[in-house]
């Protein structure tokens, strides 16, 4: 139990800096002087039913040991609304796999220190193969004698490359924004801005939104826009994607509309969100010259009140 706690751990953080973030994928085995990457972290593939494809992966052990390496092909889910993603080791829970698609020609091997080793893979492609997106993360790993608790079980390090195939055929590409907001309705800096944005993929393919915010004034007219990265969405995932966005000279309500496509026919995703920018500095400073102006108003009135009183009361005199 305790070992399958520990893998789950390693697993989560090594996929999501290495693949989804798309890095390059490093992992430190617990021990000075041992740690190697791979490349490329991600492949994102299309193919159709029947076919064969061939690719390679790239080890380089920036150790300075020797490393024993062994590969394994997982099934993985996402986790969170983060653009995590979990191994499941219950082959039963039902999952779109390609699992039983790859073969590796040399899935045991062993890398010296500043050395690379080239692993190809092959994924045979069913001529059943269901429509939409598949997968799978090809995971490398060392295993080391650790002590834990006493109970002398070992613990394992693995990193992976996750391997996307869209099969060609009757795909689903369907997906929301659940939620687009700004992180304060009312700014009192001219600084910078935060907008939040969940977008829920509910078809049988990953998707990669991308687009742009653009921030127009209270006339309609467009003052900036951004443009926002794609990030990948697996199916049947949500996925939180935060927005920052800097501009000292805003002042006044703004509405931010987000703007994005997704898919291979380009479908559209959009919503809108009103904030309003009063800088606390400046509008102080106005607020208090106004304040000093409208004193020196009434005092100025009043003298100018008694010095005509007198004036007249000296005319009447003579």
């Amino acid at each position: 139990m305790i070992r399958r706690v520990i893998l789950n751990i390693t697993l989560i953080v090594g996929l999501t800096v290495s693949a989804l973030g798309f890095g390059v994928g490093i992992v430190n085995a617990g021990e000075e002087g041992v740690g190697f990457t791979i490349t490329p972290p991600i492949f994102e593939l299309k193919a159709n039913p029947g076919d064969q494809l061939n690719d390679v992966i790239s080890i380089y052990n920036n150790g300075s040991k020797g490393l024993d390496i062994y590969t394994v092909v997982e099934n993985l889910k996402p986790i969170g609304e983060k653009g995590q993603v979990q191994i499941v080791f219950d082959e039963d829970e039902p999952l779109p796999s390609l699992k039983s698609w790859i073969t590796i020609e040399n899935s045991d091997f062993s890398v010296g220190p500043g050395e690379t080793e080239n692993i190809p893979f092959k994924i045979n492609v069913p001529g059943n193969a269901e429509p939409g997106g598949h997968f799978v993360s090809i995971l490398f790993g060392t295993t080391q004698n650790e002590m834990i608790g006493g109970s002398g079980s070992k613990v394992s390090q693995k990193i992976g490359s996750l391997v996307f195939i869209t099969v060609a055929g009757d795909v689903t590409e369907d997906a929301k924004i659940i939620e687009f907001t700004a992180d304060k309705g009312l700014y009192l800096t001219t600084n910078d801005y935060s907008f939040k944005t969940r977008i829920k993929n509910s078809g049988n393919v990953y998707i990669r939104p991308r687009g742009f915010l653009v921030i127009t004034n209270i006339f309609g007219s467009k003052v900036d826009e951004v443009e926002i990265d794609g990030k990948n969405i697996l199916p049947n995932a949500t996925r939180e994607i935060p927005i920052e966005y800097s501009n000292k000279k805003l002042f006044g309500p703004y509405t931010a509309t987000l703007s994005l496509i997704y898919g291979g026919s380009n479908k559209t995703l959009n919503s809108s969100v009103g904030f309003t920018v009063i800088p606390w500095i400046p509008t102080t400073i106005v607020i208090v010259v106004l304040l000093v102006l409208l004193i020196l108003r009434k005092r100025l009135w009043k003298a100018m009140t008694v010095l005509l009183g007198k004036s007249e009361k000296k005319i009447k005199k003579e």
